[in-house]
């Protein structure tokens, strides 16, 4: 599947329903908000799924295993849950000048406003993850609010820092928070330290195989 904005592997944006027992397995590439199952999901709830293709950003951000960017406003709630991504997601190799943020290994960004909350329920990635900044084995980054519970990730996550201006955020688990007033929880959430290559994270504990 190749596409410019909001490209997934089945819907490209999916808000206020319900996605169950669903799967793809093709490769997906894009610029903006690109995931291996959905592009974007807001408000909206998606359960027992999973995601097997590598992820591609093509100078843009917001890339994922299985989703690209995650949302939640106006008090809502939006929730993954028993899901899963084991594709790589990555950047152009030859796009040197482009400067790639929030990429995780299952969500690229996590996004909440107006009370809006945002919940990763066990659930995984094993694929590698490369990006600039905000890059994460599981989740590239966060602005606003979100829980994650009992879901780890163990694929290599690796940067390019001299690209990246600011805060450089890549961790194990969650590359970092984005924008003053965000934050990130965890119960039950780890990384692999050795497999990641990471020996930090925003969140979650670094456990080695």
């Amino acid at each position: 599947v190749t596409g410019l904005t909001q490209v997934g592997g089945l819907i490209g944006s999916f808000g206020f329903g319900e996605i169950v027992g669903s799967s793809a397995s093709g490769n997906v590439s894009g610029t903006i908000s690109v995931g291996g199952l959905v592009g974007v999901l807001g408000n909206a709830t998606l359960t027992t799924s999973g995601a097997s293709g590598s992820v591609t950003s093509s100078g843009g951000d917001k890339a994922g295993g299985l989703v690209g960017r995650m949302s939640a406003g106006n008090s809502l709630r939006c929730e993954i849950s028993q899901s899963f991504a084991t594709g790589p997601v990555r950047h152009l190799e030859d796009e040197s000048a482009y400067h790639h943020q929030f990429f995780g290994g299952f969500v690229g960004q996590i996004y909440s406003s107006n009370g809006g909350t945002n919940h990763v329920d066990d659930s995984f990635a094993t694929g590698a993850t490369t990006g600039d900044n905000f890059v994460g084995g599981l989740v590239g980054g966060v602005q606003g609010v979100a829980t994650i519970r009992r879901s780890f990730s163990t694929g290599l996550v690796t940067s390019r820092p001299e690209l990246c201006c600011g805060n450089h955020a890549v961790g194990g688990l969650a590359g970092g928070t984005h924008l003053a007033g965000s934050s990130l929880f965890q119960n039950g959430a780890f990384w692999d330290t050795a497999t990641s290559g990471q020996e930090d994270s925003a969140t979650g504990r670094g456990l080695a195989t």
